[in-house]
């Protein structure tokens, strides 16, 4: 396609209609595209009434932030607007008609065209304007309220309840673990951080664990201690301490040798110890296991 002259007239290249009227409507024809492409943006600054049909060209850039509810009286156009950056334009059905018939939001850079509209009489009582760039509709509007993916998301969602579909959260393992949060949703990867068991299994730490000694849970989830211990006296007695405080106690007859058992669940960081309370034990071969 070969570009256009920087300045065009009928007389050039394109023959002038033999056809008055399509004469005139031709030469129109040829302004507006000599302004659009001939002529720098002029800036004129937003406000509540902002001339547009006032000014020295057609070819405009509104700069600023004040909301715009009119564009004046002065009747002209179309008209090229650019957008310096955000502001609104407040939709009226007869003097200012915005795009989709609601206040628009406009976006930086974004290229806008106004043009004059009449009423029934003929007579231009206000303007027509439509976004050729994009622009921000309103949720209201049927758009997303927003310029980009993330802030129409934010806009969008609704929270989940009890009783209506909405955007959840996932929990973490440790809000899960927690067990009081109320608004984010359990995942099968968080139910493995949960539920004693999934993923986990039983371990013989005989060889590194002692009675009368404290160990920290360190795992991030709950596990379960299970241990045997011979006494070496009648009358013995054992228990497991979680977090310093007696939570499972267990005795032995009256003869020596006999078995005491003791298991308890360890919360995800807390301390626990087997201790001997009353004669003497011994764990027992493979006596100490955990299930982690």
């Amino acid at each position: 396609m070969t570009a256009l002259p920087l300045k065009t007239s009928i007389s050039d290249t394109y023959p002038n209609p033999s056809n008055a009227t399509a004469r005139a409507g031709f030469a129109q024809l040829w302004d507006v595209i000599n302004e659009v492409f001939e002529k720098p943006e002029l800036d004129l600054a937003s406000a509540t009434t902002c001339d547009i049909g006032g000014q020295l060209s057609t070819k405009l850039r509104i700069t600023g932030t004040t909301t715009i509810t009119g564009f004046g009286t002065n009747y002209r156009g179309p008209i090229q607007i650019r957008m310096a950056g955000a502001l609104t334009i407040t939709h009226n059905s007869t003097t200012l008609r915005c795009p989709w018939g609601v206040s628009y939001t406009t976006t930086a850079n974004e290229l806008m065209a106004a043009w004059p509209i009449s009423s029934s009489s003929g007579t231009a009582d206000g303007w027509q304007l439509v976004s050729l760039s994009g622009g921000v509709l309103s949720i209201a509007a049927g758009g997303t309220g927003a310029a980009t993916a993330a802030a129409a998301f934010s806009a969008l969602k609704q929270a989940a309840t009890t009783s209506a579909t909405g955007v959840v959260e996932l929990a973490t393992d440790a809000e899960a673990q927690a067990g009081t949060d109320a608004t984010r949703c359990v995942t099968p990867d968080n139910l493995g951080a949960v539920v004693l068991g999934l993923g986990q299994s039983w371990q013989n730490l005989t060889a590194s664990r002692a009675v009368n000694t404290t160990y920290t849970n360190s795992t991030g989830r709950s596990i379960q201690v299970s241990v045997c211990v011979s006494s070496s006296s009648g009358g013995s007695a054992a228990v497991i301490l979680i977090n310093g405080a007696i939570n499972i106690y267990g005795s032995s007859g009256a003869a020596p040798g006999e078995f005491l058992y003791v298991s308890a669940i360890i919360p995800a960081g807390a301390t626990y110890r087997v201790g001997v309370t009353v004669g003497s034990a011994s764990i027992v071969s493979n006596g100490w296991t955990e299930l982690r």
